[in-house]
């Protein structure tokens, strides 16, 4: 009996573990969200539709261009 109860603690506190992990991701993706919208002026939602549409055009410059990148992964992180 012992056994099971020990080996069921060990799970729980794995599991905990994760779901701790999990939630400091999702805290970290929501703060960069709100970064990328304070800097750029508009909702994540609002970007995405306009930059995944092309009525945001890709921009020449690699630097903006790697940002609105990256930008579209925190968002289709969160959205899966």
């Amino acid at each position: 009996m012992q056994f099971i109860v020990c080996s069921s603690l060990v799970l729980m506190v794995g599991i905990l573990k994760v779901t701790i992990k999990l939630l400091e991701r999702f805290r970290f993706v929501l703060e960069e969200l709100k970064r990328f919208e304070e800097r750029f002026g508009m909702s994540s939602e609002e970007f995405y539709r306009k930059w995944t549409s092309g009525e945001i055009p890709e921009p020449a410059d690699p630097h903006l261009l790697a940002e609105y990148l990256t930008w579209q992964d925190l968002i289709e992180e969160l959205r899966n």
